[in-house]
């Protein structure tokens, strides 16, 4: 992969998930049900996931993994299923502007994730931003 930096890379990626809410709602969720549009999805990321890891990750093998990666990627597997869903099903009844000014506590509860599971700092900083973030949450949504 380039050496592009990784701050333009999450704002790229951050750009392409917010497209695809709107080609969500817009084109897809009027005519393909919740689960079936999550079995197409998926599928397709599949077959390009799996192309671009026997090109570019010819070393990989999946007798490298060990139980706890195997029970992290269920994990990660049965959460990503889950949120998918609740995703889907959000984005259909309500105003895909409302659901991504809600997506803005993801940095709260990944700050207390990443404390609590990996042992990082949360500078005094981060509670500042936490109160703009409520506010600006509070002034958005509610009428």
């Amino acid at each position: 992969m380039p050496s592009l930096s990784p701050y333009l890379l999450a704002v790229l990626s951050v750009i392409f998930y917010a497209a695809l809410t709107a080609m969500a709602k817009k084109t897809l969720l009027t005519n393909v049900p919740p689960f079936a549009f999550m079995s197409l999805t998926v599928l397709g990321l599949f077959i390009l996931s799996t192309s671009a890891s026997l090109i570019f990750e010819k070393k990989f093998s999946l007798t490298q993994l060990h139980w706890p990666e195997w029970r992290a990627l269920l994990l990660f597997v049965i959460i990503n299923f889950a949120s998918f869903s609740l995703y889907l099903i959000a984005i259909q009844k309500m105003p895909t502007a409302h659901y991504q000014l809600i997506f803005a506590i993801s940095p709260i509860i990944t700050a207390t994730l990443a404390y609590f599971l990996l042992g990082e700092t949360i500078q005094p900083k981060f509670f500042v931003g936490l109160l703009f973030v409520g506010a600006g949450l509070y002034i958005s949504l509610v009428k």
